[in-house]
């Protein structure tokens, strides 16, 4: 009867000391990572930076001042062989990236411009966006 006693015992002892060190390991490492689809969920810094607007047939002038509230200085090509003098004469054609993209502070801001006075589609009958 002893032995079985002492049996009983050492059983009890390595259990317990097992659930010790479980217990133990637990606290100490980190649980598994949760899934999640990163195309489902948007981190913060996603949340807060800005998206790009969409500037066509704007003026000039008035683009610019629109990337510029988001810290950005846009690189502008004329689609015309003549110098821009007065932005506020001058619309936006195209634009690069394109409206709602996720700006980055590395990012070129581009737009192709022309003159008002130039013939362009309206945005209300053209077929296509421009690019």
């Amino acid at each position: 009867m002893r032995r079985s006693v002492a049996i009983s015992l050492t059983t009890a002892l390595v259990a317990a000391f097992g659930a010790a060190v479980a217990a133990t390991f637990a606290l100490i490492l980190p649980g598994p990572a949760p899934t999640t689809t990163a195309s489902v969920r948007q981190t913060t810094s996603d949340l807060a930076a800005p998206r790009m607007p969409k500037l066509w047939f704007q003026d000039v002038e008035t683009a610019t001042r629109a990337v510029a509230a988001l810290g950005f200085v846009p690189e502008i090509h004329t689609l015309i062989d003549e110098e821009m003098k007065v932005p506020a004469d001058w619309i936006v054609l195209g634009q690069a990236p394109a409206p709602g993209t996720l700006l980055k502070s590395t990012m070129r801001i581009e737009f192709d411009v022309t003159r008002k006075d130039m013939p362009v589609p309206s945005p209300t009958t053209a077929s296509a966006h421009p690019s």
